[in-house]
């Protein structure tokens, strides 16, 4: 009896300490996370999906709502949703399956281009590929690659037709459940993609055969797909746009290389890039994935028995009994140090007001990543709930410096129509063809220019590693040859250039 009065005594007590460490853990925790939240509420930040979804709009007005794209994101009630999954389905599965099985190309396309390498788009290759792929064989072959290829591409005319008219609606929002958090369903992204990819092609075939107003149809159409989600606070739909917008600079490259383009389609053309702030979409999707950690977080301290489907594989799992038995404060200073990390790191390497991307910011926070890895019980949800920040600004900064190298090409090229040749600098273009130069995002001073002397030009950003190569590019890994990110200069030129291994 002796015995086993301390072993209850001892029994007692480690129940008393556990529960004492899990309320000092819980209010520790909850006071953190609370100070934190109403620090930065204070400021104007917001954790909640309906304060950053974008507002609604009348379906008339609403791009994403014409026939062709309304069933995406038109759901009924999923009773029989797993763990993790959403609780809606689409009304019309049949119709989203079709839009998601849509492919213009077989396997193994050719390359659409590389206009940062200077190279152009090979359509011989496209139409053996189509060829390849069709009854085109049974058909004579066309005197140019590019009437093949929209003969090939002309199997979409009714959708690319009802886009078209759909692009007009001023408005267009995609009726995402925001609500829904980790599970909510994008498959309007792919889709909006594929169709990118149409119009882009089909804009290189058309200024093939000098059919350049109906190229400039052609892009337009390809930037309001981007456009089309350029409101919603989510990373994957801000990279879905870039994945648009970057094809979409080729024609509009070899437009300007083949001197094509006329003085009005060059301001359309302008006018178009510009209205494009990938800056601005970069802050949205990044304030998208703060709430997302948030509400993920809060997600697993309500339903613990579910959080293998977020952070394990399946059910049950390891990570599913690390969250049931973790102490609700740690969760909470999960979600402090996630946020934290986003208003240190995240947010501030991009200064929107002047429009520079942050160089302090960007090493400090390279040297801040390895204390991500060391495990630590307050911000053991790290790996999972925050995005590899820094590749993402790196490909917002790469494209918004696309976007207005382009621009001062357009307005270059605009110079040269009219006064017979390129400038001496970038200055002479205001205010006649651009109203103010944009400045290189990446250090605050003019864009690099000079002039070549075969009459052309060369343009470029110093790029990620602040220095001026004098617009040598550097090869990046893998096939095909693309420029790397990280070394070499951004450049827009108009001679193929032998960039450097």
């Amino acid at each position: 009896m002796k015995t086993l009065r301390r072993i209850l005594l001892i029994l007692a007590s480690l129940i008393t300490l556990i529960a004492l460490f899990y309320a000092v853990e819980g209010l520790r925790g909850m006071r953190v996370w609370r100070k934190t939240k109403a620090d930065l509420e204070a400021k104007g930040e917001r954790f909640d999906w309906k304060s950053l979804a974008p507002p609604p709009v009348p379906d008339a007005e609403n791009f994403s709502m014409t026939p062709l794209l309304a069933p995406l994101l038109d759901f009924v009630p999923n009773p029989h949703a797993k763990p993790g999954e959403s609780s809606v389905k689409p009304r019309d599965q049949a119709a989203v399956d079709r839009l998601n099985k849509l492919k213009f190309t077989g396997d193994n396309p050719p390359s659409p281009g590389a206009w940062r390498l200077g190279q152009a788009i090979d359509l011989a290759a496209w139409q053996a590929h189509y060829r390849a792929l069709t009854n085109f064989p049974t058909l004579p072959v066309a005197a140019q690659p590019a009437e093949d290829i929209l003969r090939a591409l002309a199997q979409f005319d009714p959708e690319m037709n009802e886009l078209r008219a759909a692009a007009r609606r001023p408005h267009s929002q995609f009726h995402v459940r925001y609500e829904d958090n980790f599970a909510a369903l994008l498959p309007h992204l792919s889709v909006l993609r594929k169709f990118a990819q149409i119009a882009v092609l089909q804009a290189n075939c058309r200024l093939a055969l000098g059919k350049t107003d109906a190229a400039l149809d052609d892009l337009r159409l390809a930037f309001r797909l981007a456009d089309s989600i350029s409101a919603e606070p989510v990373l994957i739909s801000g990279l879905v746009q870039i994945a648009i917008l970057e094809p979409a600079l080729q024609p509009v490259w070899e437009g300007l290389a083949r001197r094509q383009w006329s003085d009005a389609q060059l301001t359309a053309l302008e006018k178009q890039l510009n209205s494009v702030d990938l800056l601005a979409a970069y802050a949205r999707a990044i304030r998208g994935e703060q709430a997302f950690g948030v509400n993920a977080i809060d997600f697993i301290r309500d339903n613990p028995r579910m959080a293998g489907a977020l952070i394990g594989i399946g059910e049950p799992s390891p990570n599913t009994v690390v969250a049931m038995l973790a102490p609700s404060g740690w969760l909470e200073q999960n979600k402090a140090f996630i946020v934290n990390l986003h208003q240190e790191f995240s947010l501030p390497v991009i200064d929107q007001e002047k429009r520079l991307f942050r160089f302090d910011v960007y090493q400090r926070a390279r040297k801040y990543e390895p204390k991500l890895k060391t495990a630590h019980p307050y911000r053991v949800l790290v790996g999972m709930l925050f995005p590899a920040v820094l590749n993402v600004v790196e490909k917002f900064a790469h494209s918004q410096s696309a976007l207005d190298l382009a621009r001062v090409a357009c307005a270059l090229e605009r110079h040269r129509l009219k006064h017979g040749a390129f400038p001496e600098t970038t200055a002479a273009l205001v205010p006649e063809f651009l109203p103010k130069l944009p400045h290189d995002i990446m250090n605050g001073t003019a864009l690099k220019y000079r002039r070549t002397t075969d009459g052309k030009f060369i343009l470029y950003s110093v790029g990620l590693n602040e220095t001026d190569d004098g617009g040598d590019i550097v090869l990046g890994p893998g096939k095909p040859p693309r420029a790397d990110l990280k070394q070499g200069d951004w450049v827009w030129s108009y001679d193929e250039k032998p960039a450097k291994p």
